[in-house]
């Protein structure tokens, strides 16, 4: 029985007892009047104290009410923390501690004849889109990437943002696998569209990954493990696609982790070996440039080129420390071919997905030219198209500040993506080296008009066409008929030691 319903019933009694003493002294009306006064100060005290005890009721029942206010506020901060704890705040998407214990809930009721995948979704673009544009275009290419995703997902799948760039879904109460994988490879694609920012169109690079319960694991821990071991996998291969996990996976995963330490331990100590890869100017058969690559001697591996580990590199800053290594090698070069009489061979330094992402790719370029008596006009800096296509804006505008200094720019494996020629007509490049993709046609005659119509139009933007992967004689002669300007590759002895560089120099006259 609560305080009000007693504070109640003693004033029912004390109205009970009036009455009684009312009736009394209406009974004793004939007795003494030092009676009467007698019973009228009794009511009057009676009277009194039930007064009090209605103000006790009042301040009982203002303190009851103050007590449910303090609760829902209680109640309501509870849940404003326990939505902040849960939810990410952007997209106000399960954040990962929601999706963990969610998930964790899901494999405790699953019944061993169900099916249940979790994927996990790496849209790999946001942190340089980020760097280069301001965290409000990140966030609105996040906003709209999470409609997209949340549009094209069924009542079924469950999907929280569990890191800055990463999404995760939970997938239940479907029978056949191949419709659930297809029904994913149709949502990577579809993840995979452009989106518009500012009046530029951005693709996304989107890697996808899942595995599925029971076949790949019975618990959510050994779920999870596996599906990080696909996504690794998807990041080192590419492909647009959705990976599913599968045993081979995890022997990648370990070469990952063998190949990152490796090159983590070269980066610390300067030990990759620089090496020189020849372009022959095919009008006048000399040496034009010369392509500088880090090549990294693993011992478990043998000799690896960027192209064996820096896929493995690309979520590192291990990616930008080769770069500036890189970089500065190269201006050293200059040195090395100055002292051997060939002062005007130029320089070409590759440069990859994500080491050219902001400001301090700039400082890295400006540092190394200053502390070197490196010509800046013979150096040039090779940008893969993913590049510029990813953020063409903010790519432009750090290629013009470098381009202050002399240095120059060549359009790298042109052709390897959806290629944008209006992209291609506003930046800043000098030169475009075409990726061998654009040239394995099905048909030499395919290959030709479509190299030919090219030239034409990159020679009327003053652009000077590169062609690579060059291995045999009837090539080059190709390249010659469709005019195309340098080639290299394996004719050219590939890439080799300082010494053999110079006496290819020496022997194609090049001085």
């Amino acid at each position: 029985m609560g305080p009000i319903e007693i504070a109640l019933i003693i004033v029912s009694l004390i109205c009970i007892i009036l009455v009684v003493a009312l009736v009394v002294v209406y009974n004793k009306a004939g007795a003494s009047e030092e009676d009467i006064e007698k019973y009228i100060s009794d009511n009057k005290k009676l009277y009194a104290k039930v007064q009090a005890l209605n103000e006790d009721l009042r301040e009982t029942e203002q303190a009851e009410a103050n007590l449910n206010a303090q609760f829902e506020d209680l109640r309501e901060r509870y849940e404003d923390v326990n939505r902040v704890a849960y939810t990410d705040k952007l997209t106000d998407l399960p954040n990962y501690q929601q999706f963990t214990d969610i998930f964790d809930g899901v494999m405790s009721t699953i019944r061993e004849n169900e099916k249940c995948s979790i994927s996990l979704i790496r849209l790999a673009n946001y942190d340089r889109i980020t760097n280069l544009s301001g965290h409000v275009a990140g966030d609105e290419l996040i906003l709209d990437f999470c409609s997209r995703l949340k549009a094209n997902l069924t009542e079924d799948d469950f999907v929280a943002r569990i890191g800055p760039d990463e999404f995760a879904v939970i997938s239940q109460n479907f029978d056949d696998i191949e419709e659930f994988k297809d029904r994913f490879s149709l949502l990577g694609q579809l993840l995979r569209t452009p989106f518009e920012s500012g009046g530029q169109d951005i693709i996304p690079t989107v890697y996808m990954a899942s595995t599925l319960y029971p076949t790949d694991g019975k618990t959510s821990q050994l779920l999870s493990l596996n599906v990080r071991l696909a996504l690794s996998y998807a990041i080192s291969g590419g492909e647009p696609k959705v990976y599913f996990y599968e045993e081979k996976m995890a022997n990648e995963a370990m070469r990952r982790m063998e190949i990152l330490a490796g090159i983590n331990r070269a980066a610390a100590d300067e030990n990759f070996t620089y090496l020189c890869g020849a372009q022959i100017d095919l009008k006048s058969g000399k040496v034009s440039s010369f392509e500088i690559l880090p090549a990294w001697d693993s011992p478990a591996y043998g000799r690896l080129y960027p192209k064996d580990y820096l896929k493995y590199a690309e979520d590192t800053p291990i990616a930008k420390k080769i770069f500036s290594q890189l970089f500065a090698a190269t201006c050293g070069k200059q040195q090395i071919f100055n002292e051997a009489g060939y002062e005007n061979v130029k320089f070409i330094v590759p440069c990859f997905v994500n080491q050219f992402i902001d400001e301090e790719f700039v400082k890295i370029v400006y540092d190394a030219i200053e502390s070197s008596d490196a010509d800046p006009n013979r150096m040039l800096i090779a940008v893969p198209e993913s590049v510029i296509l990813n953020n063409p804006g903010a790519t432009t505008a750090l290629m013009k500040k470098i381009r202050k200094l002399g240095i120059r720019f060549v359009l790298d494996d042109f052709g390897a993506v959806s290629s944008s020629l209006k992209t291609l007509s506003r930046a800043p490049f000098s030169y475009i080296r075409l990726s061998k993709n654009l040239l394995d046609g099905e048909t030499v005659i395919e290959s030709e008009k479509i190299l030919k119509s090219f030239t034409e139009l990159a020679h009327s933007w003053d652009l000077l066409v590169i062609a690579t992967g060059v291995d045999v004689k009837q090539q080059e002669e190709l390249y010659r008929k469709m005019r195309v300007d340098l080639c290299q590759g394996e004719l050219y002895n590939g890439f080799m030691a300082d010494e053999v560089a110079v006496q290819i120099a020496r022997v194609t006259g090049s001085k």
